[in-house]
């Protein structure tokens, strides 16, 4: 393995315990970016390694889409993507319970629903429609498990084979 991609998984992999274990919305947002870029360079990485067939799994795969959807937002203001929210006052998914992994009780923080973002999504040379994307994968979702999703997906071997 290079070792710049060993060095992404290992500050991927802070990153995220920084978000389990933040105590503040400021604090998530802050990693959001470093996550965010992270992610893209694992994806470009895997994609080098499999020139082909990434795109292939990545479509079949729910973690893959999620992968996607990801790489989408970014360099977007992390500010205009993530709102907090209280489980215990607004429901996130309807018959979880919390605390399980990446949801906590007191302040959570989501990716808004894609009518409140103040941008439009739309990226050049895009295959696939991003509005839908983002609404499937990521509207509503803790952004600590979209993250989570990703990591799995790029990372472990399940999908994409050993890195």
């Amino acid at each position: 393995m290079e070792p710049q991609v060993q060095a992404a998984i290992s500050d991927l992999d802070d990153s995220l315990r920084t978000i389990d274990s933040a105590a503040d919305e400021t604090t998530i947002r802050r990693s959001l970016k470093s996550i965010l870029t992270n992610l893209n360079q694992l994806r470009e990485y895997r994609i080098r390694l499999m020139p082909g067939k990434y795109f292939e799994i990545q479509d079949q795969s729910i973690f893959g889409a999620t992968t996607a959807a990801l790489i989408m937002v970014r360099g977007f203001s992390e500010h205009d993507l993530g709102r907090a929210i209280i489980p215990e006052q607004r429901g996130l998914y309807p018959g979880e319970v919390y605390p399980i992994e990446h949801l906590y009780p007191g302040s959570n923080l989501v990716w808004v629903p894609l009518d409140e973002l103040p941008f439009t999504l739309v990226h050049k040379n895009a295959k696939f429609s991003q509005e839908a994307a983002y609404t499937s994968h990521l509207a509503k979702q803790t952004i600590a498990a979209t993250f989570a999703v990703a990591r799995k997906f790029l990372v472990e071997d399940t999908w994409l084979g050993p890195i």
